[in-house]
């Protein structure tokens, strides 16, 4: 997979985000690029996302400097966002080459997909994405509201491709959609909701034909049921 969004060398992304995130090179382990330009919806005015994952005084740190949005955390702390399945933790480590810059811990060989903590993870985060979308838009920021619910929404397709097969297999898979939400234009919460909350729970109800291979399906119907009442 190419990713077109991702122009530079990883020996020069490499050099640039040593260089902005301070960190003794030595201490560094692993470097990641994440976001829009991994999905192939950046901009000429997008940045790069990293996620950097070092020996630090801070357990998680965040810089904004020049063409980089660098997240800085500690092993121990990724490491244990991973076992939780977290959806920027699986993001990093399925990423396709071209976005793992540096990789001195290799945590998709080491990774255990566990099916029930997975799905309970994303129903959470997709929820409180959907949450915080609606936020966005009920205090008039009308933008972070949408790419808050494309948040909400991409992680539940992410989720589908991981229960199919294993890993993310396409990152762009729910970029139709984005251009969908973007162009919605409307600016009341109730608009949004009637709109894409048909799509939503169409997504988190694909989760339920994985049930089959789970031993405790009761625990996903219940974490089915109250990711949908958040978003009411």
């Amino acid at each position: 997979m190419t990713v077109i969004g991702i122009d530079r060398s990883k020996e020069t992304l490499k050099e640039e985000i040593i260089a902005v995130a301070g960190v003794e090179p030595r201490k560094i382990r692993n470097i990641y690029i994440f976001g829009s330009r991994v999905y192939g919806l950046h901009t000429v005015n997008s940045d790069y996302d990293a996620i950097v994952t070092a020996t630090s005084m801070y357990v998680n740190h965040e810089i904004f400097e020049g063409d980089y949005n660098i997240h800085i955390t500690t092993p121990d702390s990724f490491e244990d966002k991973l076992r939780q399945h977290d959806v920027h933790c699986l993001e990093c480590i399925f990423a396709p080459d071209e976005a793992r810059v540096h990789i001195t811990t290799n945590y998709r060989d080491a990774f255990r997909l566990n099916k029930m903590k997975l799905k309970k993870m994303l129903l959470t985060q997709s929820a409180a994405a959907w949450a915080k979308g609606r936020r966005r838009i009920e205090q008039g920021n009308i933008m972070g509201g949408a790419k808050s619910i494309f948040h909400s929404l991409r992680i539940l397709k992410f989720g589908v491709q991981i229960l199919e097969h294993g890993r993310i297999i396409d990152f762009e898979a729910a970029n139709k959609l984005w251009y969908k939400i973007e162009g919605f234009d409307e600016f009341e919460w109730i608009e949004y909701k009637e709109q894409f909350n048909q799509i939503r729970t169409q997504y988190m109800k694909e989760f339920k034909k994985f049930d089959q291979v789970l031993s405790n399906v009761s625990v996903i119907g219940e974490a089915l049921e109250t990711a949908i009442q958040i978003g009411e």
